[in-house]
């Protein structure tokens, strides 16, 4: 059992003994994602969009809740609570963003560039490094790439289909 160090003042929240939920539960959860600024969390509704597998140190898979919902930087940490009963049923670790190959082969070309014009970087300690453009457009984009919100998929219309397999000579 988790044990905060001081009192919280609220209820506590049920963790769900569910393992098999459906796609389409509508889902929530609470959080202070990136640049919000305010004192209590911000709510994000979602569904459940179905299951991922992660891969582990020892090989085994796990598996992970993929929610269509506006998950951000900030939010991680934050309960995923099952709207039909208010138990929690996950936690926010990642928002899913995935990246073709040949553009993260880029990003990691320019967090690798050694020359170019310098830029002066004040690290968090204070003190200052010389870093080049192209770490610089990186880290840009690296920040944009972050702050984008992102659909899941989209799908053609039943009416696109059927007119798809009539133009086949296929009867819907």
């Amino acid at each position: 059992m988790l044990q905060p160090a001081t009192s919280i003042p609220g209820p506590t929240l049920s963790l769900s003994a569910r393992s098999e939920l459906p796609v389409g539960q509508q889902v929530s959860t609470w959080g202070f994602p990136a640049g919000y600024n305010g004192v209590v969390p911000l709510l994000t509704v979602g569904y459940l969009a179905g299951v991922d597998r992660l891969a582990t140190a020892t090989g085994l898979s796990a598996p992970r809740w993929v929610v269509n919902a506006a998950f951000n930087a900030g939010n991680s940490g934050g309960p995923v609570l099952s709207s039909d009963d208010g138990q929690v049923i996950g936690v926010v670790s990642s928002k899913l963003a995935p990246i073709p190959p040949i553009i993260e082969s880029a990003l990691q070309a320019l967090a690798n560039q050694k020359s170019g014009f310098m830029y002066s970087k004040t690290m968090p300690d204070g003190s200052k490094v010389e870093v080049p453009e192209g770490v610089v457009i990186g880290e840009v984009l690296n920040y944009l790439r972050s702050q984008t919100q992102l659909v899941l998929g989209h799908a053609v219309t039943s009416e696109q289909v059927k007119a798809f397999l009539i133009q086949q000579k296929i009867e819907p």
